[in-house]
């Protein structure tokens, strides 16, 4: 059946509803009348504080590093040979929403008549230690070793934010939780019906949102737009999923037909990003060959 219903009006408000890094869990906001419970989704925990209230006051928006200590650097033989051996090992430590997905050790090896040879692998990131095989100069002993290790980490993130919210709100940020900030959901006008021109229309929505302070880390993929329209305590659902450049959407929403007069009791609208983080880290140690 197609409704006819009264003309427009729209609600707008600015609210934050944050994401927290950590197994913090949101109240459920009910809507009244309509049986949608919406419960704030969460990013992984990132050892960033959270705060309540002003916009103003965000958390950490660094990107850390993934911090990398070399405890052990050695070549064997330390003899003249045909083939040398350059040991590492090391340690690293990273926020724990965040995965390392190799290790990449590199370096060079000073002989004592100054000829050197360098050295490269790469290594999972489970693994804390490598043996690297390089060729030797003959009659000719390696006098020093300098070794590095580079990482690179990425967290799959994710971050949600309603309209109209409750306040105060929870305001968090770093380099594992998109913050965001819906900022507009109401209709937008009436497009005539095709196939009933000047009789029938169909309600257009518009949702605006914004993500805020993201750390220069972190890049959102996608956004996904859900929501519904309101009227006499019937929900009219909607839904889209645009690009992570995109700030707003223009929806129509053909499964509805209306007069020219109708007015919804509200539009509510839930926004959630997602995307990735990706931190690095690089160590270095030099040590003389005994």
């Amino acid at each position: 059946m197609r409704h006819r219903f009264a003309a427009g009006s729209a609600l707008a408000g600015v609210i934050l509803v944050s994401q927290l890094c950590s197994s913090l869990t949101g109240s459920p906001l009910n809507a009244a009348g309509t049986g949608w419970s919406d419960h704030l989704s969460l990013a992984g925990l990132c050892a960033t504080p959270d705060v309540v209230g002003d916009q103003g006051a965000i958390g950490n928006l660094h990107c850390p590093d993934i911090r990398i200590t070399i405890n052990f650097v050695n070549v064997t033989p330390s003899s003249p040979a045909q083939q040398h051996v350059v040991n590492v090992a090391w340690e690293a430590s990273k926020p724990p929403c965040f995965t390392v997905s190799g290790f990449k050790v590199s370096g060079i090896v000073t002989f004592e008549n100054g000829q050197t040879r360098t050295f490269e692998s790469a290594v999972p990131g489970s693994q804390f230690a490598a043996h690297i095989p390089f060729q030797g100069i003959p009659q000719t002993r390696p006098r020093k070793v300098t070794a590095k290790v580079g990482a690179t980490a990425t967290a799959a993130i994710t971050g949600s934010g309603i309209f109209p919210a409750p306040s105060p709100s929870l305001v968090s940020s770093g380099p594992c939780t998109i913050t965001m900030q819906v900022t507009y959901a109401a209709m937008s006008g009436l497009v005539p019906a095709p196939d009933r021109p000047g009789q029938d229309f169909h309600p257009k929505v518009k949702v605006q949102w914004q993500t805020t302070n993201l750390p220069a880390c972190q890049r959102v993929n996608q956004f996904k737009v859900e929501g519904e329209l309101i009227f006499k305590g019937k929900s009219n659902s909607f839904s889209q999923t645009v690009s992570g450049t995109q700030s707003s959407i223009l929806l129509t929403l053909t499964s509805l037909a209306v007069d020219s007069s109708f007015a919804p009791e509200s539009v509510k609208a839930k926004v959630t990003a997602t995307g990735e983080s990706k931190i690095t880290g690089l160590a270095q140690k030099e040590a003389p060959v005994n």
